[in-house]
């Protein structure tokens, strides 16, 4: 399969958890789940996972199909969105192919 662009959600995990959902990383509707990444930094930036190289294109904010998806009687779509703000994601150009694995590393491409 050939991915041209990413999506990279990082608050989904601890969101869950802090709401008490399942644990479902799939409902983000995201390719790759990380874990204490600045994702805002990788903007502009070229970037690795793993032995495939990736450029931050810009923050993927707020989501209200997200939203909606998180949202229960205790909590509005609007209140997940603004949860999330400036924490949503990233979207990011695929610039070579190759595997990616879970627990591989986000590196520098320098």
């Amino acid at each position: 399969m050939t991915v041209e662009r990413i999506f990279i959600r990082q608050e989904i995990e601890s969101f869950v958890s802090e709401y008490q959902r399942a644990p479902d990383l799939s409902i983000s509707n995201r390719n790759i789940v990380t874990r204490g990444v600045k994702l805002n930094d990788l903007v502009g930036r070229e970037f690795m996972i793993g032995d495939v190289r990736l450029r931050g294109v810009e923050p993927c904010e707020r989501c209200l199909g997200l939203g909606n998806a998180l949202a229960s009687p205790e909590l509005s779509a609007a209140q997940v969105v603004k949860r999330l703000l400036h924490k949503a994601g990233l979207r990011a150009d695929v610039l070579s192919s190759g595997s990616l694995a879970c627990g591989a590393k986000i590196t520098n491409a320098a």
